[in-house]
């Protein structure tokens, strides 16, 4: 893709996150029991689990790899196969799990700008970590998929 293109989708990516936790606020705003920070990423006072900057890092970036590795692998597989989507789900999936209880679970900084831009506070001052630890994470799933993946 070129640099239009890549900038297009970047946009289109964190316009359809505000949109869609603009529509889980709207949807959710009235519940007695909502809290709109479970919906935000961060770390230290921002994790769940209190998990500290080193720590949130290392999730980020080794669950990105793990996935856009994933993705790699499955797109450039010889022939078509019906369950390369629900391999990558079920990856994605498996990485939420591992991500959620140290940082609400980043691994696109889309995903994570949406709530901090609802939020505002902490998790505005946090976002730019949960953008380039995600970044960090594909470049190292682009550099091993290069190297020893093929």
């Amino acid at each position: 893709m070129d640099l239009k293109e890549f900038l297009f989708y970047a946009a289109a990516q964190l316009v359809g996150a505000v949109v869609a936790v603009g529509v889980l606020y709207f949807v959710l705003m009235g519940k007695a029991d909502f809290n709109h920070m479970f919906f935000t990423n961060g770390f230290g006072m921002g994790s769940p689990s209190g998990a500290t900057m080193l720590q949130a890092g290392i999730m980020e970036v080794v669950l990105t790899a793990f996935f856009i590795a994933t993705f790699f692998h499955l797109s450039e597989s010889k022939g078509s196969c019906a369950c390369t989507s629900l391999m990558l789900g079920l990856t994605l999936t498996a990485a939420y799990f591992l991500a959620v209880p140290f940082t609400n679970g980043g691994l696109n900084p889309a995903r994570s700008f949406g709530p901090a831009l609802f939020e505002g506070g902490y998790a505005m001052q946090q976002i730019w970590f949960f953008f380039l630890m995600p970044l960090f994470g594909a470049v190292i799933a682009k550099f091993a998929h290069k190297f020893i993946g093929k």
